[in-house]
């Protein structure tokens, strides 16, 4: 049985050793000086030497198949000529060597011509193959351990990498709170928000109108609107006078915004083009009989100007927060006027109008103050409301309400010159140019 046991041992290393020599020239001379070694050897031997219970064992053995190991320098080395096998070998092995070699010279020609390694099944490996239960376990569990990786390294990159899903919301909460900052800064009720997004969209911070743009799209214009159309007599009554002040303000914006619209470009028409530049004069009887339907009635520019604003209502300085859609009247405001603010939106339009050339300038030098002539279209009630106050009394009646009408607006260097100085009033000729935004 020893004998059995070594005779399959050395037959097993065989193959080994002769695998190892991959390279084409070395495999050739030991191959050739092998075949030599083994025929004479084979010559020598009996016919009959190697036991009768070891010959079943020869034929029926399998011949294994090895993974690839690379050589051992001690097994690349050249084989001497000289050498001989052990006499003793078994002449079977002989046989059993020459189809190991066959073997080896096929697994060496497949190396040599297939760059990518064999790939060599063990025992266990062909009988798990062979069983079909056993085969699709081990699938499954190979199924499951790839998908328990591809899981983890999904979760690795989701954790190291950029979350685009938390930026959104961080934008989103930040819009959701901007949106919610912007209602509540909106002092002005719903009805106005339209005419707000027109004047923020349309009108400049010198109260210029994009009329060009303003005509393409007059959708937003046709909507402002009806917005403010809307409004019904019982619900107007029920209104402040800050809030029935800011809406016959912003009406008459409006409706001055919609006859320039639906009249642009404006056409010059003879005689007025002579007197007037191109702008609202060229449309006939423009402020007093083109007519806006508001609360059941119909209302002119003139009309909403004298006779509610300035006759109700009774402050001039309102008559310089409407703009004529020229550049010789008061600045168009940029926001909508509303009771909340009705008094510093007021202020600061009336100071506005005053530090601009169209509205006053003084001379020092010359000892001369120049006023706007719309002073003199709403000296009545001006005079009414200011002409009793004790100061500039050497000046005329007209003059003196319209200087204590412009006093508390004035630096304190403007004040103290009119009153410690002489000084002459002239008056600013009116433009009548249309407030319309220079193209660029």
């Amino acid at each position: 049985m020893e004998t059995q046991q070594k005779l399959i041992f050395a037959l097993l290393c065989l193959p080994l050793f002769l695998f190892g020599c991959r390279k084409e020239s070395r495999t050739e001379s030991v191959t050739m000086k092998r075949e030599e070694t083994v025929v004479s050897a084979f010559d020598e031997m009996a016919p009959n030497t190697v036991p009768e219970e070891i010959k079943p064992a020869i034929d029926t053995t399998p011949n294994p198949v090895f993974p690839e190991i690379e050589p051992s320098p001690e097994q690349t080395s050249p084989v001497d000529p000289g050498d001989k096998i052990d006499s003793s070998t078994p002449d079977n092995s002989i046989g059993e060597s020459d189809k190991a070699q066959e073997d080896l010279s096929i697994q060496v020609e497949n190396t040599q011509t297939n760059q990518y390694p064999t790939i060599v099944q063990t025992e266990e490996e062909k009988r798990d193959s062979s069983n079909p239960e056993k085969s699709g376990k081990a699938e499954k569990v190979k199924d499951k351990e790839q998908e328990k990786s591809d899981s983890t390294n999904q979760e690795i990159e989701e954790n190291t990498a950029p979350k685009p899903e938390d930026k959104n919301t961080n934008t989103d909460e930040s819009q959701t709170k901007n949106t919610e900052s912007e209602k509540q800064e909106k002092p002005w009720p719903k009805r106005y928000n339209n005419y707000a997004t027109l004047l923020k969209t349309y009108v400049d911070k010198q109260g210029e109108v994009d009329y060009f743009a303003l005509r393409r799209l007059r959708r937003e214009l046709l909507e402002a609107s009806k917005d403010l159309e809307s409004v019904d007599r019982d619900q107007y009554e029920k209104w402040t006078k800050e809030e029935k002040v800011a809406f016959w303000i912003n009406i008459h914006n409006l409706c001055t915004l919609r006859l320039v619209i639906d009249n642009y470009p404006i056409k010059p028409r003879w005689p007025f083009n002579l007197m007037y530049p191109n702008g609202i004069m060229q449309i006939p009887s423009a402020r007093t009989k083109v007519y806006f339907q508001l609360m059941e009635q119909e209302y002119s520019l003139s009309e909403i100007e004298r006779d509610i604003l300035l006759r109700q209502f009774g402050e001039p300085r309102y008559l310089f927060s409407l703009s004529h859609a020229t550049r010789g009247a008061g600045f168009l405001r940029r926001e909508p006027f509303c009771a909340k603010l009705l008094e510093k939106q007021t202020e600061e339009q009336w100071r506005f109008f005053l530090a601009s050339p169209r509205g006053l300038k003084i001379d020092k030098s010359q000892h001369v103050v120049h006023l706007s002539d719309m002073f003199i279209w709403y000296k009545d009630a001006i005079i009414s409301k200011y002409g009793q106050i004790k100061r500039f009394r050497e000046q005329p009646e007209d003059i003196r309400a319209y200087l204590n009408f412009i006093y508390d607006a004035l630096p304190k260097e403007d004040t103290d010159y009119l009153l410690n100085n002489q000084f002459s009033v002239k008056f600013i000729s009116y433009d009548w140019s249309l407030n319309e935004q220079s193209p660029n």
